[in-house]
């Protein structure tokens, strides 16, 4: 799971958005890799205190779909 530089935007003094690419690559037993899902995450940060919390956490996929049998949310 290899996830991009993250990009953050300041809204308002108690929110912000940031968005990063990230792409899955699937390591199979015969040690051949294959992309799994790629596509970018955008979230919204509520920013209070000294801790800011993911307000919003959306995944937009660029692959059409993933594997049915996936146990682990991306």
């Amino acid at each position: 799971h290899a996830v991009s530089s993250t990009l953050v935007e300041r809204l308002d003094a108690h929110t912000a958005r940031a968005a990063s690419n990230f792409q899955v690559v699937r390591i199979m037993r015969t040690g051949e890799s294959v992309l799994f899902a790629s596509g970018r995450y955008l979230d919204r940060i509520r920013i209070d205190g000294e801790h800011p919390q993911f307000e919003e956490k959306t995944v937009v996929l660029d692959s059409r779909g993933v594997d049915t049998l996936l146990a682990i949310p991306l």
